[in-house]
């Protein structure tokens, strides 16, 4: 190359490119240089070295100094960890970039591409990697067109590992790509991703609330156990970050100790705060805190942690638990005020009896007694609703009329919903009888009753109407629980604001409740649904908010045969006997009481105060006796155990139980009482004497 000729070629500012030799590896490369300075003097600067071009031995002198410059690039070249690679962009006759080829390579990328440079140099990129398609060509082709220097990462299947990727352009139409290896960095990317990954998972999975917060109380994280807690949904992250944080701050906050995330922040550990708050829904949660600082490298404080246990329900649990434990005591008091009770409603019972027995017709003594013994029966009914409240009152199921029940209940039903709603009586003049429990029948009534009062505060209709129905095979595949068959049906609707689909679903379930806390306890539903399952019912809810419910109650008809065994003659005969009774009674008047309506009757009885007394008198008797009336609770040995002590002895003797309290308070001794003759204190004269004719009759 003359001198001239080179000099046109160095114009200013330009890109141009030499080839030079590199003395210490006898590779030829080809470098850009860009000419620093050029003036009329012929003067110029290459790699900060000041040529002067005069002629003469010039040449030779710039060709030393671009010796020197060619060993020092060619060496810096080489010696890079980086792969580098010198390509040219290929273009169609459309000017669309279809491929590249490669014009220089440095060594390290011969290491990792395992391919010499005369076997890349000249190649394109199709024909060396025998692909199609160019991964990236976009983007290099975009780098030699602009001019504008990219970065990425990205993983050459070809080269087979990770790599940063650095282009940039020395000239247009040309590209230079720097790869930097980065699969270590990537794998330690991937394990710390993957760890984030299972650190993240066990968080959700855990039970508790986990919340990371900064020094300045943004939060940086939470797991779904916290943010389930606290009803957040689907709020945005900064959001729900900034509002998360301020429910631990907020003026409505009930805790043992306020001001703990503060406390937090200032380095100390808090263990078992009791904490009160409003969730994003409204509803208030209970949760008890744990929490502590998180620290830096230096043992700086970066923030704060706390875990969450969320006890909402287990304190609606306690507080139901104890509410029960209140009514269980309730209960026990009122078991206690029926036994009591009983006993003395059975001596005013028996001796008004006794005395009208005795009277003429004309005596006028005669309506005194009456009242007294009308008043005296009335009460059984009061001690019988004590029992139903107690939950110890025994099921007594009787063929019923269910229309003559609901007529019964007009009055009190009027008195319990109030003037404000009106109440209708439809009756199915045709209805079938079925087979419940009269005192069950009114619990039933009374609570959806008592139910639609609630529903209606502002007033409204209560309407009961009676029909009846055939449930088919249909309708029993539908609801497994249902036999088909002929039943009544009992609709009890009302015109309140209705129930939506998930309290429908719930409204059986014990302790469930729509009402204000301390406005219901959720049992009256789950005891109408218990009633119905055990007479071999079926009960629906029809409801809409805003529309009113329908309780539709299915009792089982009954047919005519056991219809016709309620109509047995009605007769105020009082059955004698000539039979000897031992009767055990620890209460002495109602020991007397009795002694003496059996005796006037012809029985010949002898009395036992306690189950001790009453083996001491059997023991000194000459034969056995055909019957023992013991009652279930005493002192001491209790009726049962006695009656299994006095049939070892005598094994052809009946028993006859009474208890004033119910025939189960003696449960635990596992006693069989729809096959065990009992008596129900109080009872009249009628009911003892039919009772204990009955057992010698129906042994005779």
């Amino acid at each position: 190359m003359e001198l001239d000729q080179f000099a046109d070629m160095l114009e200013p500012s330009k890109n141009i490119q030499h080839s030079f030799v590199d003395p210490t590896r006898g590779d030829w490369l080809r470098l850009p240089t860009q000419t620093r300075r050029f003036s009329k003097k012929n003067t110029f600067s290459l790699a900060d070295t000041e040529l002067s071009i005069n002629g003469g031995n010039t040449w030779d002198k710039y060709d030393d100094v671009l010796s020197e410059e060619n060993y020092k690039m060619g060496s810096l070249f080489n010696n890079l960890n980086e792969a580098v690679a010198f390509c040219e962009i290929i273009y169609n006759s459309e000017g669309t970039p279809i491929d590249f080829v490669f014009r220089e390579v440095n060594h390290q990328y011969k290491l990792i591409s395992g391919c010499n440079r005369e076997e890349l140099l000249g190649k394109t990129a199709k024909e060396h990697f025998r692909r199609k398609r160019i991964a990236h060509l976009d983007k290099y082709s975009r780098v030699a067109q602009t001019g504008i220097p990219e970065e990425f990462d990205t993983y050459f299947k070809d080269l087979g590992s990770y790599y940063n990727v650095q282009v940039f352009s020395p000239r247009k139409g040309e590209f230079a790509a720097v790869l930097r290896d980065i699969s270590k960095r990537v794998d330690v990317v991937n394990r710390l991703r993957d760890s984030e990954k299972l650190n993240k998972t066990i968080s959700d999975l855990v039970p508790v609330g986990i919340v990371y917060f900064d020094p300045f109380g943004e939060v940086q994280f939470t797991n779904k156990a916290f943010i389930n807690t606290l009803e957040a949904g689907e709020i945005d992250k900064e959001l729900k970050a900034f509002k998360i944080l301020n429910k631990f701050q907020s003026s409505k906050l009930k805790s043992d100790n306020p001001g703990f995330i503060d406390q937090i922040l200032s380095g100390e550990e808090i263990y078992y705060y009791d904490v009160e708050i409003e969730s994003f829904s409204g509803n208030t949660k209970h949760i008890n805190v744990f929490g502590a600082p998180r620290r830096g490298i230096g043992n700086e404080i970066t923030g704060g942690i706390l875990v969450c246990q969320d006890v909402t329900k287990f304190k609606v649990l306690h507080h139901k638990f104890l509410h029960a434990q209140r009514m269980e005591a309730f209960s026990e008091l009122a078991r206690g005020v029926v036994h009591d009770l009983n006993n003395l409603l059975t001596v005013i019972i028996v001796n008004s009896q006794l005395e009208l027995a005795s009277l003429n017709s004309d005596d006028p003594l005669q309506e005194s007694l009456k009242q007294i013994d009308m008043a005296a029966s009335s009460s059984i009914d009061l001690t019988g609703q004590l029992l139903e409240f107690s939950r110890k009152k025994n099921a007594n199921p009787e063929v019923l009329e269910i229309n003559s029940a609901l007529n019964k209940m007009e009055l009190l039903l009027r008195r319990i919903i109030g003037e404000d709603i009106d109440m209708l009586l439809i009756p199915d003049g045709e209805l079938a009888s079925v087979l419940i429990d009269s005192c069950q029948l009114e619990q039933i009534i009374f609570n959806l009753a008592v139910n639609a009062r609630d529903a209606m505060p502002d007033g409204g209709k209560l309407k009961i109407k009676t029909r009846n129905i055939r449930l088919d095979e249909n309708y029993a595949t539908l609801h497994p629980d249902v036999k088909p068959g002929y039943y009544a049906l009992i609709e009890v609707s009302d015109t309140g604001h209705g129930m939506p689909p998930e309290a429908i679903a719930q409204a059986f379930e014990p302790f469930f409740t729509t009402k204000e806390t301390g406005k219901g306890t959720g049992i009256g539903l789950s005891t109408v649904y218990g009633i119905i399952e055990q007479c071999n019912g079926h009960v629906l809810i029809d409801s809409k908010e805003d529309q009113g419910t329908t309780f539709k109650i299915y009792i089982p008809a009954v047919d005519q045969k056991s219809k016709e065994k309620r109509k047995v003659s009605k007769t105020n005969e009082i059955l004698n006997g000539n039979e000897s009774i031992l009767l055990v009674e620890d209460e002495e008047h109602i020991r007397e009481t009795i002694k003496n309506i059996l005796m006037s009757q012809g029985y010949q009885v002898y009395t036992a105060s306690s189950g001790e007394d009453a083996l001491e008198v059997s023991g000194n008797l000459d034969k056995p006796v055909d019957l023992l009336i013991t009652d279930l609770v005493m002192p001491g040995i209790g009726g049962k155990l006695l009656g299994r002590k006095m049939h070892k002895r005598w094994k052809d003797m009946h028993i006859l139980y009474m208890s004033g309290s119910s025939s189960r308070a003696c449960e635990n001794e596992e006693m069989n009482y729809d096959s065990i003759p009992y008596l129900q204190k109080p009872f009249g004269i009628k009911k003892l004497t039919k009772t204990i004719r009955s057992i010698f009759d129906s042994k005779a």
